[in-house]
């Protein structure tokens, strides 16, 4: 028996229609034509663990009133040589795979009819999961009328867990231009740079790699805001290892970029004899990227409170007794 060795993303997404065309197959003269109210429903799944994954199964929940179109999946079958079969129950249509490829994502489409009128339809749930070792699963939910938000089971050994909402804000410093004054955008930049972080690093990108559904970046700190737990010399002598999930946007680093990144302290750990640390860029990190090519006011507001943050500030004190 098999276990996962990787994660899987899977990206359930759903679009209503109404579908005016009467279904030929039981229309005639004396049948009156009727519009019928149509999901089409798209599951896309990869592996991010290597070459491909073990059997795999993934779960389609079906919204109350909803009934898949057979049709649709007898096709699917047809079509797509990964797709070994599917079952359907009273609430999901569960999709059994041979195996799912990590190149490119393996999708399944289809459409559900409603069959009869559900008031305040409940979102469904989607879930994914190694066929030989259920108990590696991570589910997530998808509503009518939303794109469900990308549901991803990652591993490492034999620890799984669901990834989710585990990624740095887009916009994680809107609230500092909103302060009024530049005397206060600063004042609030430096004070959340000290007091809402552990460490506030300006520094470049040496490298960004991919393995196993982490993406691993090298990064060199070129000026220090805050320590953190390395002190300065540590800091700057040495490359710092920072990791984040493969599918985080605003993670995937460019290499060459300068940024200046806020994040909190990692626990260490040894690898052959060595004490390394490693900073995740998750929901508590927020990053700046000092060469992003945005022509808008914010950004050039924020590009010039981040140049005195990081000159400007530190003269004065930085984080320390002003």
């Amino acid at each position: 028996m098999s276990s996962l060795a990787g994660s899987f993303n899977a990206d359930p997404r759903d679009r209503g229609s109404i579908d005016p065309t009467p279904d030929t197959s039981v229309n005639s003269d004396r049948t009156p034509q009727k519009s019928k109210l149509l999901y089409d429903i798209e599951v896309c799944s990869r592996y991010l663990g290597g070459a491909e994954s073990n059997m795999a199964v993934i779960e389609v929940g079906i919204f109350s009133g909803f009934v898949p179109v057979e049709k649709d999946l007898k096709e699917e079958a047809a079509r797509n040589e990964l797709l070994a079969k599917y079952e359907i129950t009273e609430k999901n249509v569960i999709l059994y795979f041979d195996k799912i490829p990590a190149e490119v994502p393996t999708c399944v489409k289809f459409r559900a009819e409603r069959e009869h009128v559900v008031h305040n339809v409940q979102s469904a749930v989607v879930k994914v999961y190694d066929y030989y070792n259920p108990m590696h699963s991570c589910t997530q939910f998808y509503g009518p009328g939303s794109t469900s938000p990308l549901l991803k089971l990652i591993c490492e050994d034999n620890q799984c867990q669901c990834a989710e909402a585990e990624c740095p804000s887009k916009e994680p410093f809107h609230e500092i231009t909103k302060a009024g004054t530049t005397f206060k955008q600063r004042k609030n930049l430096g004070t959340m740079a000290c007091d809402k972080h552990d460490f506030a690093w300006k520094g470049q990108v040496f490298s960004n790699e991919v393995e196993n559904g982490y993406r691993n970046i090298r990064f060199k700190v070129d000026v220090v805001v805050k320590e953190g737990a390395e002190n300065n010399t540590a800091l700057v002598s040495n490359l710092k290892i920072l990791r984040a999930r493969e599918l985080c946007h605003m993670a995937d680093l460019t290499v060459g970029g300068i940024y200046v990144i806020f994040g909190q302290d990692s626990e260490p750990f040894e690898r052959n004899g060595n004490v390394i640390r490693r900073y995740d860029l998750n929901q508590n990190v927020r990053i700046f990227n000092m060469h992003d090519r945005s022509s808008t006011p914010e950004y050039r507001k924020l590009s010039s409170l981040f140049q005195w943050l990081t000159t400007g500030f530190i003269k004065r004190g930085g984080c320390g007794p002003q």
